[in-house]
């Protein structure tokens, strides 16, 4: 059975640009990792009546909901005035939480402003998430068969709250069967020249085909569902990095190593015994910045001509 799981991100800075929501696709990453299906990430400002709204709808659609932000101090943190209010659930002051926050500022040599106490306001009969990187508790409850959990926006207290506080209740709550992820990196090829090069490739139907184009590679990812073989894995993984042909530099995924361009060219260095050095121009060093900390960098030149490099080699 899959699970569908939405990721819902609370804050106007978040809608306006202001802020990046690289929490959304860090939570993607972790949540498909485990084996659930992530079908919608969904952005609401400062608006009560908009995250009543939104609430109200994930509950009806989705297994579960994992929600960022909107838990701070100030006016314009509205998410558990929302929840309250979406699934009639009145706010009660959590005492065990106030007296946590109390000590997070004591142990700062600060006094708490009384504003923070509305961040001991919960929910009635959620599950409080302790928040041990932070002030904001975070918290969860199901409503309409949808397992909600409520998480501050601080990509810090988030990340941490997801692994020790979120993680271990979906394990419990959901049979996880994580599906595995296939990247072939490339370079000097792109992602439209690669999808031509698939066109007569078989790639099966339960097998997903995506590109990713980044600065340093281009990934062909193939996702394969829980329980397929591994060696039809493996198989239909070379098959595509054949078609591809030589621009394919590293295969992520099949043997649990990962690497991207500057770790395998190190590593077929180290293996040959041998050593570089890098004379750039137009790139005025980046290359070699990518390089630094290696033994097997020994020397970089940058707007300059190749007579020094000429002498040494």
């Amino acid at each position: 059975m899959i699970t569908k799981v939405e990721i819902f991100s609370q804050g106007e800075e978040v809608v306006t640009g202001q802020t990046v929501d690289s929490n959304a696709a860090w939570l993607s990453q972790q949540l498909i990792r485990v084996g659930l299906t992530v079908t919608r990430h969904t952005t609401v400002g400062d608006k009560l009546e908009d995250l009543i709204a939104l609430l109200t709808e994930i509950s009806g659609r989705a297994d579960c909901c994992i929600c960022s932000g909107g838990l701070g101090p100030t006016v314009d943190d509205l998410t558990a005035e929302a929840v309250s209010t979406a699934f009639d659930l009145p706010l009660q002051f959590d005492s065990q939480a106030y007296t946590q926050m109390e000590s997070f500022f004591k142990s700062r040599n600060r006094s708490m402003p009384e504003a923070n106490r509305k961040q001991a306001m919960l929910p009635n009969g959620a599950t409080r998430l302790d928040n041990e990187w932070g002030t904001a508790p975070g918290f969860a409850l199901e409503y309409n068969g949808c397992w909600f959990a409520f998480v501050p926006g601080v990509p810090y207290e988030m990340k941490h709250m997801y692994q020790h506080k979120i993680k271990p209740l979906l394990e419990q709550r959901y049979s996880l069967i994580p599906w595995k992820l296939v990247s072939i990196k490339t370079i000097g090829i792109g992602e439209s020249d690669i999808q031509e090069r698939l066109q007569s490739v078989d790639i099966p139907d339960a097998v997903q085909l995506g590109f990713r184009a980044g600065v340093e590679d281009v990934q062909t990812k193939l996702l394969f569902p829980p329980g397929y073989p591994e060696s039809a894995m493996n198989t239909c993984a070379m098959t595509v990095a054949e078609a591809i042909g030589d621009g394919v530099f590293f295969i992520e995924g099949l043997d649990g190593q990962t690497g991207g361009l500057v770790e395998v060219t190190g590593a077929l260095l180290e293996a040959g015994k041998q050593t570089m050095a890098v004379l750039e121009t137009i790139s005025q060093g980046l290359l070699a910045a990518k390089c630094i900390g290696h033994p097997w960098l020994i020397e970089s030149v940058w707007g300059q001509t190749t007579e020094r490099l000429s002498k040494r080699f």
